[in-house]
């Protein structure tokens, strides 16, 4: 991981390489199925089919969502590899603020080297 400052701005810029595979979403409405995919890879979980995820995701949504933030925390924490393959769990984490998203973004791929969903909400990693 690198870090530089930036020139006059008082900001701290990093860099973190994670081995997160891509998968392009099956349908018009799996991107959350597709998120949870290439996360669920990146931890070892390997490659699970979209239609499980999206039946998960969506089994346990709020009314209205093909993947609310809860359904997708569900499907994260019933597919992931057990310890010690991954020692943590999956949590939401609602912002306010974009800055407040962002820094529980940069929080999840620092202490975790998990990514995450960006939104306004995200789902990122815990201490298990």
């Amino acid at each position: 991981m690198g870090r530089r400052q930036a020139a006059g701005e008082g900001i701290v810029s990093w860099t973190r390489n994670l081995a997160t595979p891509y998968h392009q979403q099956d349908t018009d409405y799996y991107c959350g199925a597709g998120v949870a995919q290439m996360i669920l890879d990146s931890i070892g979980a390997g490659v699970i089919d979209q239609n499980t995820l999206y039946a998960s995701n969506h089994s346990h949504s709020s009314s209205g969502w093909y993947t609310s933030p809860d359904g997708l925390n569900y499907t994260m924490n019933a597919f992931m590899p057990p310890p010690p393959q991954f020692n943590s769990f999956f949590i939401v984490e609602r912002a306010d603020t974009e800055p407040d998203g962002s820094a529980n973004i940069v929080r999840t791929l620092y202490y975790f080297d998990v990514a995450t969903r960006p939104a306004p909400w995200s789902i990122t990693a815990a201490i298990g």
